[in-house]
């Protein structure tokens, strides 16, 4: 565990928290420097979630066969690549083409942790376990703030030097992982139908569906409300971006919130927070001291609510967490997809702010949607 977990957050931090949120952070400037619209920079975005769509039903196929090292190892690859073309981009078509690439990155990476943890973690520190290689997405956010503030208006040096960052734990990642299938796995199972067919499992489902709808659009447009109402100028808002990251290391601590809370109540929490956060942003978009408040919380409620969806997964699919675990960020990413292409288009004819307040009016509808009462450990039995 020692050595596992560590490398399992550099690998998020690279391909969650860099390859795919940093965009959000960097739209005003490559928006400004490649002279594209709001709605081609939607457009952008959900072709970065369209990527991770196809990638984690790969990324679960590939670990439940083949062992989790390979499509980890292959994820890693991908952010750097993709991180590397953003760096060099003038042209919109290749802005599209890394924003892609990087975008599949953690789809890749990311479901095969599930089976590292189910299998190479004792019972009694999975949640701990999973709950710190998921904080990595908070550890990635925060680090992309400083590296915008150090490149300032060139966010090519920044793309470049996460890019390096991502191949680091590629290295670190290839050194820790053990190579072919775990000793636990199975290759059984790997119905996606049958498990979209499941009771007990559709309620997760359209949970995630609704939740990766919602929280696109304040990762995809966030920062360039804030900086249109004039809150905060440009060259500020990696501030705001370091707040999103700092208070999304609090994730690490989920695992411990919902073995003593439990995952029904840590999940309202979780839900109802993020709408805060959205409702007070579109309603206080120009005042410095609610803008820091909702990144605080959003970047908190999010990790956490990420940690809660993983943990519920792998509770319902523990022979196959992988396959449990890739369904349910394939449905986050879909409503991710979707998410910022609406957005975008609907900003020539509604408020930014509008998005918003329907983002939120969503993730209260979707606190009622909770796991059932009484999970606390993703090893409980069924």
């Amino acid at each position: 565990m020692k050595k596992l977990v560590p490398a399992g957050i550099t690998m998020v931090a690279a391909t969650y928290g860099l390859a795919r949120y940093a965009y959000g952070l960097f739209l005003p400037d490559i928006q400004l420097d490649l002279g594209l619209s709001t709605a081609f920079m939607g457009m952008v975005a959900g072709g970065s979630y369209a990527g991770f769509l196809a990638a984690t039903l790969l990324g679960s196929y590939l670990s439940s066969n083949f062992g989790p090292r390979i499509p980890v190892i292959c994820g890693g690859l991908l952010a750097t690549v993709g991180m590397t073309i953003i760096s060099l981009s003038m042209t919109p078509l290749q802005l599209a083409l890394g924003v892609f690439l990087a975008g599949c990155s953690p789809g890749l990476a990311y479901p095969p942790f599930s089976d590292t943890v189910m299998n190479l973690i004792k019972n009694k520190d999975r949640n701990r376990a999973y709950a710190w290689i998921n904080s990595g997405t908070g550890f990635g956010v925060l680090i992309a703030g400083p590296f915008a503030i150090w490149a300032g208006a060139n966010w090519r040096d920044a793309w470049l030097s996460f890019a390096v960052i991502a191949f680091i734990a590629v290295i670190w990642n290839a050194r820790q992982l053990p190579k072919g299938l775990l000793e636990n796995q199975h290759n059984k199972n790997n119905n996606y139908i049958q498990a979209l067919m499941n009771k007990k499992s559709s309620l997760m489902f359209i949970s995630a569906l609704l939740f990766g709808i919602a929280t696109s659009v304040y990762w995809t447009f966030a920062v360039d409300m804030i900086t249109r109402s004039g809150a905060i100028a440009n060259n500020d808002s990696a501030t705001f971006w370091v707040l999103i990251g700092i208070s999304g290391i609090i994730g690490c601590q989920a695992g411990d919130f919902i073995s003593r809370f439990g995952l029904h109540n840590v999940f309202i929490v979780s839900l109802l927070s993020i709408a805060l956060s959205m409702i007070s942003l579109a309603t206080y978009a120009d005042h410095f001291f609610i803008i820091a408040l909702s990144g605080i919380l959003f970047g908190s409620a999010f990790i956490i609510a990420t940690a809660a969806f993983g943990i519920w997964s792998i509770y319902l699919f523990q022979e196959t967490p992988s396959v449990g675990f890739g369904l349910v960020f394939f449905l986050i990413s879909l409503g991710q997809f979707a998410g910022p292409i609406a957005a975008g288009f609907a900003d020539a004819y509604i408020d930014m702010p509008f998005n918003f307040y329907i983002a939120g009016t969503i993730c209260l509808c979707l606190s009622q949607l909770s796991p059932a009462k009484g999970i606390r450990s993703m090893h409980e039995k069924l």
